[in-house]
């Protein structure tokens, strides 16, 4: 029998990676507006940030409401800043990672953006695509936000002094004597 035909999606600079968090649920179309964002864009520093939304069920829970992302002010960028490289749903080439990135795995939060501050200065592209979407069904128990907190807090500390940017700082809006 004849193999199955790919429907004209081709990508010439190698493999792509999407990278979705374990509580992102692929909105159906995501994996195909990935492969068209990555074939109009087949270069090998090209990487795209998706939409991570919280369904409207969801909304009812007042801790979930804290966890969605403004996504106004990327729409309106030609390219995104590596403060975006976030792993809730981006997509890249996977040579571009094996060659100028990886995570580091020192840190259990804001790899991705430490990541993504590695891959900004090999010359990474990030843009963003308001349409490759995913439902973020993260949920957060209320007695445990001052936990989460201490712990956010922690990590967004160890990331302003690995990454010495005032992207980082102003981004997070800690206090440091660089300011």
């Amino acid at each position: 029998p004849a193999a199955p035909r790919n429907k004209g999606i081709s990508i010439a600079r190698g493999h792509v990676v999407a990278l979705l968090d374990d509580d992102v649920l692929p909105d159906q179309d995501l994996l195909l507006t990935i492969a068209r964002h990555h074939q109009q864009f087949p270069q090998l520093e090209e990487c795209a940030l998706g939409v991570a939304y919280v369904p409207e069920s969801m909304k009812k829970e007042p801790v979930s409401v804290f966890h969605e992302f403004d996504y106004t002010a990327l729409s309106h960028l030609e390219k995104a800043s590596y403060i975006y490289f976030w792993t809730c749903n981006i997509s890249f080439k996977r040579n571009f990672m094996l060659e100028h990135g990886m995570f580091d795995e020192r840190f259990l939060y804001n790899e991705d953006i430490v990541c993504g501050h590695a891959l900004h200065g090999a010359g990474m592209s990030l843009r963003f695509n308001a349409n490759a979407r995913g439902q973020h069904l993260h949920q957060l128990d209320l007695k445990n936000v001052p936990k989460k907190a201490r712990f956010i807090g922690r990590w967004i500390w160890a990331t302003t002094q690995e990454v010495r940017s005032r992207e980082v700082l102003d981004r997070y809006g800690v206090l440091t004597p660089d300011l």
